[in-house]
């Protein structure tokens, strides 16, 4: 199992949207991979579609410097900020 960190026991990245050479299709929307000691996201080998849209991936091995925040606003919407600045996902 990996979590993805730098700490973790896998391979570091964090969205893995592989089949090794099998393929699986994939949409990810919406998401974001954070503090990744490698890649946010991978396609690791796959040969199948993927539909990527709308995500945001960073920190890659400790080199952001800014302050990540997110709360939930009273519609259930998540709500992102970097460094003060609100992002759209």
């Amino acid at each position: 199992m990996s979590n993805g960190t730098q700490s973790g026991n896998g391979d570091r990245n964090g969205f893995k949207l592989g089949g090794e050479d099998i393929a699986v299709n994939h949409t990810v929307r919406r998401t974001i991979a954070y503090r990744n000691g490698e890649h946010g996201f991978t396609y690791n080998r796959n040969p199948g579609t993927m539909t990527i849209s709308n995500n945001l991936s960073i920190d890659r091995c400790g080199t952001y410097n800014g302050a990540l925040a997110r709360s939930l606003i009273t519609d259930g919407r998540l709500t992102v900020t970097l460094g003060g600045r609100p992002v759209s996902l």
